[in-house]
């Protein structure tokens, strides 16, 4: 068979990724990379360049419904299940792997919930167990969720504690298609989750939001970019 015009091109970047990584391709180059194996016999350059500009950046295009990314010229639904694929896969082992890891920080915190909260489509409030190690116990359903509202039941997340024999909880809540900054009703609820926890002699320890482009942690004040937690990072190079 001969060699497509395009191989060589290929070639090269399949090399530069085994050598380096995914520090030595460029976004763009990383979708095109992907799309080769579902397009194999066609230039998908520009149709990379396409679809981060149609969605915003990398993170956009993974994060894109497979009808979404399908309404794009030259995205059947193959492709479209492919590219959302890679995203799941990534969220699902992110979860995996933090359940079995202390959260000894925020940002592994924030990791967790964004993996989480990854196909969320409304607002869902949850609770996440830990131990006296900071392992999870288990992530519990703490109240009901709408396209922009999220209730958050104290007595809940009481209960659930209990009933975990937690040492300390973590909340999260989302913000699909808002930023991550919290409202006053989310510290409101932070605050009178925080002191009912408080009477039963156990600690708060944060209530992350996640938002469409980022995640705050209310109690220690930070904020960070979605894009440092799923930009096909958990592919990890042994």
């Amino acid at each position: 068979m001969l060699m497509g015009v395009h191989d060589g091109h290929r070639k090269r970047l399949k090399a530069r990724y085994t050598e380096t990584g995914i520090t030595g391709l460029r976004d763009h180059e990383m979708l095109e990379l992907l799309l080769t194996y579902a397009i194999p016999r066609r230039d998908v350059n520009e149709l990379a360049h396409e679809l981060i500009e149609r969605f915003g950046s990398l993170d956009g295009v993974l994060s894109a419904d497979i009808s979404q990314l399908a309404s794009v010229n030259g995205v059947s639904e193959h492709t479209a299940i492919l590219i959302r694929l890679v995203r799941d896969t990534a969220c699902k082992a992110t979860i995996a792997r933090c359940e079995r890891e202390p959260l000894v920080s925020v940002g592994a915190a924030m990791e967790y919930c964004y993996a989480l909260m990854a196909e969320k489509r409304t607002e869902c409030p949850y609770a996440i167990m830990l131990d006296e190690r900071s392992r999870i116990i288990r992530t519990v359903c703490i109240g009901d969720g709408t396209h922009d509202t999220a209730m958050m039941s104290v007595r809940e997340v009481v209960i659930a504690a209990v009933d975990s024999r937690a040492s300390a909880v973590v909340l999260t809540h989302n913000h699909p298609s808002g930023s991550s900054e919290p409202s006053v009703t989310d510290i409101a609820t932070t605050n009178n989750i925080a002191i009912g926890l408080n009477t039963i002699g156990l600690n708060l320890w944060e209530h992350i939001i996640v938002g469409r482009d980022s995640c705050t942690a209310i109690m220690h004040k930070q904020t960070r970019k979605n894009t440092e937690f799923m930009n096909l990072v958990q592919f990890k190079r042994a």
